[in-house]
């Protein structure tokens, strides 16, 4: 049988703070000392179960380890995302997002991933009414990421005015029309960092706000 004196623990049973009845890793080194120290001679701790103390003590002190290095990961990794997204400011970045805050003779570019080999593919650009404005006619494109360009000028040559567009890209599929997801570069405009929440946000120009997580391409 093995005994031992609570008092070897200190007064509250427990090291570093914790509530009485948390059992930390101090707490446990003095436990087995304790244990060994009080044991019946005439009846002392079989090996195995020794061992398993022993192993018991190396799990707590694991996973108090790993949990400390998780943590310093977390904050590395949230300050390297907070520098990186600092200097993305005044730069292009390529997110899922159709619609544009355009300015009159400026060219919008983007792309478009093909999941299977599309025909007859044309790309309408609208204003934020649903007004066609330019139909730009791609064609035929095979599975993939492709680029896509906007010279920001209207069907019939002219610059199209100041304002917000979308555009709308469509195919065929196996004879089928289908709906092809596009994605435009948005210039960053400033960055909001929330510690609290360990997030970081990209500010673009067409007023909206990302996760950084979500860039996909920087221009």
């Amino acid at each position: 049988m093995i005994s031992f004196n609570p008092t070897e623990l200190g007064s509250t049973g427990t090291s570093g703070g914790g509530s009485a009845n948390e059992l930390g890793q101090e707490d446990f080194l003095k436990l087995l000392v304790a244990q060994m120290k009080n044991q019946d001679p005439v009846n002392p701790v079989e090996n195995n179960e020794f061992l398993g103390q022993i192993a018991q003590f190396s799990m707590v002190s694991g996973i108090e380890e790993m949990s400390s290095s998780f943590g310093g990961f977390q904050s590395n990794f949230f300050t390297n995302q907070a520098m990186e997204a600092a200097q993305l400011v005044g730069k292009e970045v390529l997110v899922n997002d159709p619609s544009i805050s355009h300015i009159s003779g400026s060219e919008v570019s983007g792309a478009f991933e093909a999941s299977a080999s599309l025909h007859g593919l044309t790309v309408a650009v609208r204003t934020a009414a649903g007004d066609l404005v330019r139909t730009l006619n791609v064609g035929s494109v095979k599975p993939g990421v492709h680029d896509i360009h906007w010279d920001g000028k209207t069907d019939s040559g002219d610059n199209a005015v100041d304002g917000d567009y979308v555009l709308e890209a469509t195919a065929l599929l196996d004879g089928e029309p289908v709906q092809v997801p596009i994605h435009l570069f948005h210039r960053v405009q400033s960055t909001t960092i929330d510690h609290n929440n360990g997030q970081v946000a990209l500010n673009l120009a067409n007023a909206e706000s990302i996760n950084f997580s979500l860039v996909q391409k920087i221009k």
